[in-house]
């Protein structure tokens, strides 16, 4: 009513505009993720694939198993967010839309910096190294853009374009499509499997770790008989037969 009360001049706006919509959860229980076995996979099938910047998309997807990023910070990813040296990332900004045009995080705990394992900087410098070949090639055409994750001229792809390669990649292969966000999925219920939930939050940016719970409590380890073992051990593994 209010939309047509401003179509037909009644009204200057739209009020109901203002109000912010409640944020739909989705089931837990239907997030997709990538087993180990399945990650694997859709590597090396990458790797002896002729299909056209295969090698590109694969490093695309490993640096996205690999750091739990949002597709957003993907594509707004930029070399001096970056210290390989140091071996961290820094999430300073998001990229949603086709273009160089970036905005900030998605929330204030989305701003952070995460360490880099060792498979996440071998990917980064190869993303690189493809960088200077393409430059090397095109010369004075290659725009020289600042961002991490571009195509051969240089220019970031369209975060939508990365969506659609990511699922005809997967249908190519036979491979179960999780999205990307499904890739970060991939990250988090793997890294839930041996490290504290405080810590998997940080790293994926959530705002509380009640977000983190709430969406892969179902994963969580559930071996409660263990957990009081190991309680157990760490606070009187120092003791003869585990006695005071």
């Amino acid at each position: 009513m209010l939309k047509a009360a401003v179509e037909w001049g009644e009204t200057d706006a739209n009020p109901a505009l203002k109000v912010p919509l409640p944020s739909l959860r989705r089931d837990p229980e239907k997030i997709k993720a990538w087993r180990p076995d399945e990650v694997r996979r859709y590597c090396a099938e990458m790797a002896r694939s002729s299909a056209a910047n295969a090698g590109f998309w694969l490093l695309v997807t490993i640096l996205a198993v690999t750091t739990g990023l949002r597709r957003g910070e993907l594509a707004g990813l930029m070399w001096s967010d970056i210290d390989l040296e140091g071996q961290t990332l820094t999430i300073r900004r998001t990229r949603l839309d086709p273009g160089i045009a970036t905005g900030p995080p998605k929330t204030v705990g989305s701003g952070r910096t995460i360490d880099l394992s060792d498979q996440a900087v071998a990917c980064l410098r190869d993303l690189r190294s493809l960088q200077v070949e393409d430059r090397s090639v095109l010369g004075a055409a290659w725009a020289d853009t600042g961002f991490v994750l571009v195509l051969a001229d240089g220019q970031p792809p369209n975060p939508d374009s990365m969506t659609r390669r990511f699922r005809r990649d997967c249908e190519r292969l036979g491979l179960m499509y999780p999205t990307i966000h499904g890739l970060r999925h991939t990250f988090a219920t793997t890294a839930l499997e041996n490290n504290a939930v405080h810590v998997v939050s940080r790293i994926l940016g959530h705002s509380d770790v009640s977000t983190t719970l709430a969406t892969y409590a179902h994963v969580l380890p559930g071996d409660t008989a263990q957990a009081m073992e190991n309680v157990s051990d760490r606070l009187f593994k120092a003791a003869p037969n585990g006695r005071i």
